[in-house]
């Protein structure tokens, strides 16, 4: 439908512009996942897509205090799970 079709245009508009510094952050972070706390893949890539798709959902494109702190609230307000607050906070 056209009103798929814009929100998908849309959510790809959003991604072109989170920065590279963003992208450098996450895959960063990933890494010290994987190699210093030892998790396994499949859960470092759970961790950077739920991390990933909250910034674009939130059109975050900078990390500062204030940003981490509203999207903070915001998954802390959501329903999920007790487990999956844990892992997206």
């Amino acid at each position: 439908s056209i009103k798929t079709q814009n929100k998908n245009e849309a959510t790809l508009k959003t991604k072109a512009k989170i920065n590279n510094s963003l992208n450098s952050l996450l895959d960063e972070y990933g890494s010290y996942l994987l190699y210093s706390k030892g998790l396994s893949d499949n859960s470092v890539k759970a961790y950077i897509s739920d991390l990933y798709n909250l910034f674009i959902e939130n059109k975050v494109t900078d990390l500062n205090s204030a940003n981490l702190n509203n999207l903070i609230d915001l998954i802390s307000k959501k329903t999920y799970s007790p487990n999956t607050k844990k892992r997206k906070l």
